[in-house]
């Protein structure tokens, strides 16, 4: 697309071969051109873009409600980056009676009944050197013209102008410029207004013939005329849409190739307008529809999460043969395990050699008939010798937690570096090394009730010298924290392709159905942490805790990476529809985690790198873990794919489940070849069973 007319920009025909979203360096993000959060361009945009040197400085003061991908204050920073500044924050806004020099004329650009043409402002005061322009919507402007900063500098205002942006401004007129519109025309203005300044000062002190007079004249027109073709490049972004939102403001071909904005603003906004109506009418009937479904088809709460396929919507009655008692299987989402009697901890699941099943659930609002009937065997399949073993998952005494203390918010006796242990004891060893853990691997503190609730989850296939390495360091650490603890190895079938992250999206879903757990670490079994100080739990927002490993120099590999060991909250899990169940092989879908939090509008959270310190163990490479050629076509789709990938899709059998001593263990089969037909059918995977 070209610019109207009256504007003489670069030509776009170099980056018009640019038709898909590029990733940011910095966070991530597929962005279009340039990415609005981070202010830089993307991929090879930056080496065709154009340049513009301003006749002035440029400042920017943001209002926080003013979203980055509406502003486009972000157009004069990539196109004059010397001379722009941007401050998102009031608290940056400079002093400019301080920062300015006393020769240097400032000005905000913001019209009212006290301001004065920027004409006006140059012959009563000289040139004007830096202007301060505030982007915001008019309800939210007076904030920012109050600022202790802002307040006592002149203000100037424009001449009528027509806006020519490519977007509708929400109903506004077409006198309404945006922000770099506005950047540009007080540029121009300003040139103008200097050129006119030094010529009557030229006058004034030269007293030159009135022939010379006219023939300087006529050459500063020239100079002028060129000075603002120049200039237009300030529009470059401004006049060219992103091809992947002109659907969406339904502009017309005519728009899109330049015509002004007030010619079809109106005919816009009243199609936008009625899109919104028929939106509210559609959500509404969803909304009546979906709580109309939980309510009478469901066990009558709505709340309940549709994939929490073990015990949501089934209840079943299960006869443990150690006591007289009938227990009845109860959703973990609603309240945590309960005793057997006043004087037992924790709950019996089963007796050897008796199978538990479940019948086929809803899943998003239809029968799924892809669950299939799962089975649970429990010492019959046992690893260990039996002292290892038991039908038992411990839980915390209810009678005591009432009469015990909180923790303390820091757990005193943390020392910073911590030894790291590279030898596995058996586990007969680990036993006597740790009697406070209790069977299943569950650990909590006796002194003081546990602020935080921990699963942690681990990935595991053939790798028992790195678990019971992992197991020793592991439980030495959490003791000290005063953690309420599990540890849940999550083992895949031998004879399948390894997926890491379906793995630890059955750990989050079996690993509920023992314990409310609030905090959900999933960790690969060859990190070891290094410092007592990095606390398994989890903040506000998701966290990674394996920021500097000694593989990597104890540096971070790049930004935006959220593997090795990562820590989230149950409802942040769920809100990113846990990890994806499509990478076989090694590799991808840590990114995809990545850029599922992005989407869901969380950020990731580190500790310092002096804290957040591992060392990895070696090991040889997996013949059954091969590097997954799909992962870059399935990263370019997550965007797409994340809501109905992940835990809103889990299929797979249960094979056994044991408690151990030391851990939980999980035997599960993740229904490969089901996967692969998937893929095929999405033609991400084009050889149907085998993968990529």
């Amino acid at each position: 697309m070209d610019l109207p007319n009256k504007f003489s920009s670069d030509q776009f025909c170099t980056l018009a071969t640019l038709t898909e979203r590029q990733i940011c360096s910095e966070c991530g993000r597929k962005r279009m051109f340039f990415c609005y959060d981070c202010k830089v361009y993307v991929g090879r945009v930056g080496s065709m873009a154009p340049r513009v040197e301003l006749p002035l400085f440029v400042d920017i003061v943001k209002h926080r409600h003013e979203l980055n991908s509406k502003s486009t204050a972000i157009h004069a920073l990539l196109i004059s980056p010397g001379q722009t500044r941007i401050f998102d924050k009031f608290e940056e806004v400079p002093n400019y009676a301080l920062e300015c020099f006393a020769t240097e004329n400032v000005a905000v650009l913001f019209p009212s009944k006290n301001s004065q043409s920027i004409a006006q402002f140059v012959r009563e005061n000289g040139p004007l050197r830096r202007i301060v322009v505030l982007d915001s919507t008019w309800n939210t402007v007076g904030q920012l013209r109050n600022m202790a900063n802002i307040a006592k500098l002149p203000m100037v205002h424009l001449r009528q102008y027509t806006t020519d942006y490519w977007r509708p401004q929400n109903g506004l007129s077409a006198d309404h410029l945006a922000t770099i519109e506005a950047i540009y025309y007080a540029c121009v203005e300003s040139q103008e207004a200097e050129r006119e300044w030094r010529r009557t000062e030229e006058r004034r002190r030269m007293r030159e013939v009135e022939e010379k007079e006219k023939g300087e004249d006529g050459g500063s027109e020239e100079k002028a005329e060129e000075e603002q073709h120049r200039l237009d490049n300030l529009l470059f972004w401004c006049m060219r849409p992103d091809p992947t939102q002109l659907r969406r403001y339904q502009l017309s071909t005519a728009a899109a190739n330049g015509v002004p904005a007030g010619v079809f603003v109106g005919g816009a906004n009243r199609t936008r307008r009625q899109w919104r109506f028929l939106l509210l009418l559609s959500v509404l009937f969803s909304v009546t529809f979906t709580f109309g479904f939980w309510t009478f088809q469901s066990d009558g709460s709505i709340f309940s999460p549709p994939y929490h396929k073990l015990e949501q919507f089934v209840l079943v009655e299960e006869n443990v043969s150690t006591s007289a008692w009938n227990t009845t299987a109860q959703s973990s989402t609603t309240e945590g395990p309960k005793e057997l009697n006043g004087n037992d901890e924790g709950i019996s699941e089963k007796m050897a050699k008796t199978n538990r099943s479940y019948e086929n659930f809803p899943v998003n609002g239809t029968l799924s008939n892809q669950i299939q009937l799962l089975s649970v065997t429990y010492a019959e399949n046992a690893t260990e010798i039996a002292p290892n073993v038991s039908l038992f998952f411990a839980v915390p005494p209810r009678h005591s937690v009432a009469d015990l203390p909180a923790c303390a918010d820091h757990p005193p006796g943390l020392i910073g570096p911590i030894p790291v242990w590279m030898d596995g004891p058996g586990f007969e060893t680990l036993n006597k090394l740790y009697p406070r853990v209790r069977q299943g691997g569950h650990n909590w503190p006796d002194a003081c009730v546990a602020r935080h609730r921990v699963a942690i989850i681990i990935p595991y296939r053939d790798r028992e010298a790195h678990l019971r390495i992992f197991l020793h360091n592991l439980h030495f650490l959490l003791s000290k924290q005063q953690m309420d603890y599990t540890i849940f190895v999550v083992e895949q079938a031998t004879n399948q392709t390894f997926n890491r992250a379906k793995l630890m999206n059955v750990g989050f879903v079996e690993a509920s159905r023992l314990y409310d757990w609030q905090c959900f670490v999933f960790h690969d079994v060859d990190l070891l942490p290094e410092d007592d100080r990095n606390l398994y739990s989890c903040p506000e927002h998701p966290r990674h805790m394996s920021v500097a490993v000694d593989k990597f120099d104890y540096t971070l590999p790049y930004a935006q990476i959220f593997g090795g060991a990562t820590a989230m909250t149950r409802k942040q899990f769920e809100r990113v529809n846990g990890y994806s169940n499509d990478y076989w092989g090694w590799g991808g879908e840590d990114d995809d985690i990545s850029y599922r939090l992005a989407y869901a509008g969380f950020k990731i959270s580190r500790y310092p790198a002096k804290i957040a310190r591992y060392k990895m163990v070696k090991h040889e490479h997996d013949g059954m873990n091969p590097s997954n050629d799909c992962r870059w076509e399935l990263l370019d789709k997550t965007k797409k794919r994340w809501r109905q990938d992940g835990l809103s899709n889990l299929n797979y059998t249960l094979l056994s489940t044991t408690f151990h001593r030391m851990y939980t263990n999980f035997v599960v089969d993740l229904l490969e070849d089901d996967s692969r037909k998937t893929l095929a059918n999405e033609r991400i995977s084009r050889k149907l069973l085998k993968g990529c």
